[in-house]
């Protein structure tokens, strides 16, 4: 079961505050090409840790990608050549298939933090493609000459269901808010439901679907025609073609980016990338890449999309801002940036001591509530327009602050002096700005190993990444960096050294 806090934050549905990627630029481009292993096929992507997964049919292993570096920095060995690759963030897992001869068909679950193995679960033939369900810990696995999808449960590792779906499905794709799971194969889409694992539905299409994404916040779902040039857009409610978008050649593989509406397209037999508006099915961009484009990952936090590009052993970058008309601007030197979605964020302040009106004066217009942890685990707030409830009249620097924001934006803070090496840590929960160098959890807080029982680190997906010292199995933080906002529950006053 999940650990839960009783803690007002913990109710909310917030954005992780995330600097921003591609500054200055005005639409998508390829900001990047980061060498990968041989014949890079499938990308999966870590938004909470902003890791980039990353299969090969020439290795036997996953290359991993650090998102802020744009370089291989580690990779997770596998023992075969891995084909199709995703994960749950919630969890901390990986799963990856593997197609070798008939006896050597299955998916590998990989814990991400320690990159072993946990289990090794038998599918049908030639597993193709699979997705996760986050919010029920379910993953589909399309076995593709079986003309099934394999239910597995991520909490046993056990297959829970086999469901036919017809012939020669391809890829698939789960949304989340309907807990409805989209399969593609050779007449159209099959539906299935996810909490009865039984086809309800299907979509009849002529255009030989192969990659397929959903929109869960615009009720749609994308089908990429390999053999038609063009993208299908499909009203999900009255399961309707609503629009038919021409593309590059032989496109394969395509992803939903949920921050910005676009949908990102791997264009295999154009070596390009096709991005379309979500809001008015429009390209906007058309984008060279590397040598035959599949697969398709995308980080909603940072706005960036990861390609792999099988013929040359490449990943490309893309930065994909939103389609406003409204570069992003380069943040004045000395400034750190902090991106302020619409809704809940959770940022650390880092300014100099001053009147809240004050140091809010740049994003005022935005802001609709702000709050920040005190003395008894109680919230003091801050309306612009409420004086009389409102209990913040200043900030203090180095203090993580809670925002609700009618509108996004960016917010440049100059840093007040050095940060501080060391925070104080009172019995309960403690809100923290972690001030010290990108580590991996228990390297950053060593000094207080014996001193708390959890950290949590709000996650761009909405969810909570934790760090449990005693049980480093269940946590799914990889690290922490400068100016991460934390939340840890201290068994007694303590002092954290953030450390060199």
């Amino acid at each position: 079961m999940r650990t839960r806090i009783s803690l007002l934050t913990l109710s909310l549905l917030l954005a992780l505050v995330v600097l921003l990627a591609g500054a200055g630029a005005t639409g998508p481009a390829v900001v990047a090409t980061v060498p990968v292993g041989d014949l890079p096929v499938d990308v999966a992507v870590n938004a909470d840790t902003n890791r980039i997964y990353v299969t090969h049919s020439g290795e036997l292993a996953l290359s991993v990608i650090d998102g802020s570096a744009n370089q291989v920095v580690d990779e997770v060995a596998v023992g075969q050549t891995p084909w199709a690759v995703a994960l749950n963030a919630a969890t901390g897992r990986i799963y990856a298939t593997f197609s070798g001869r008939p006896d050597e068909v299955y998916v590998k679950v990989i814990d991400a933090a320690s990159k072993q193995i946990l289990a090794t679960v038998p599918t049908g033939s030639w597993p193709i493609d699979l997705a996760v369900n986050t919010a029920t810990d379910r993953v589909y696995v399309v076995n593709h000459f079986d003309g099934t999808v394999m239910v597995i449960d991520g909490a046993t590792n056990q297959v829970a269901a086999t469901v036919e779906v017809g012939f020669l499905p391809r890829k698939v794709a789960v949304d989340q808010t309907t807990n409805r799971i989209y399969v593609s194969s050779q007449n159209g889409l099959t539906i299935i439901d996810g909490s009865t694992s039984q086809v309800v539905d299907s979509i009849a299409l002529d255009d030989y679907p192969w990659g397929v994404a959903v929109n869960p916040a615009a009720s749609r779902i994308y089908t990429a025609n390999t053999f038609d040039d063009s993208v299908s857009v499909i009203d999900a409610n009255s399961k309707a073609v609503v629009a038919t978008v021409s593309v590059g050649a032989e496109p394969e593989e395509l992803a939903v980016n949920p921050t910005t509406n676009h949908i990102i397209v791997s264009n295999g037999g154009s070596d390009d990338v096709t991005v379309i508006d979500g809001a008015t099915n429009s390209i906007i961009a058309t984008l060279p890449v590397g040598d035959y484009p599949i697969g398709v990952g995308v980080n909603p936090a940072t706005n960036l999309v990861y390609v792999a590009n099988q013929n040359d052993d490449t990943v490309s970058v893309i930065s994909d801002p939103p389609s406003d008309g409204t570069p992003t601007p380069t943040p004045p030197a000395g400034t750190a940036p902090f991106t302020l979605a619409a809704g809940w964020n959770q940022v650390c302040y880092i300014g100099t001591e001053q009147p809240i009106e004050s140091a809010l004066a740049p994003i005022l217009d935005g802001v609709s509530a702000v709050y920040r942890l005190g003395s008894g685990g109680v919230y003091d707030r801050w309306f612009p327009d409420r004086p009389e409830v409102s209990t913040i009249s200043t900030v203090s620097p180095y203090k993580p602050l809670l925002f609700l924001m009618t509108e996004g934006s960016t917010w440049n803070q100059t840093p007040a002096g050095s940060p501080p090496s060391s925070t104080s840590l009172v019995q309960g929960w403690n809100s923290v700005c972690y001030t010290g160098t990108l580590k991996a959890p228990a390297d950053a807080t060593s000094s207080i190993a014996d001193d708390f029982t959890i950290l949590y680190l709000l996650a761009s997906i909405q969810t909570w990444s934790r760090y449990v010292p005693t049980r480093p199995e269940v946590g799914n933080i990889d690290q922490l960096g400068q100016y991460d906002a934390v939340l840890i529950l201290a068994t007694g006053a303590a002092t954290w050294t953030f450390g060199p």
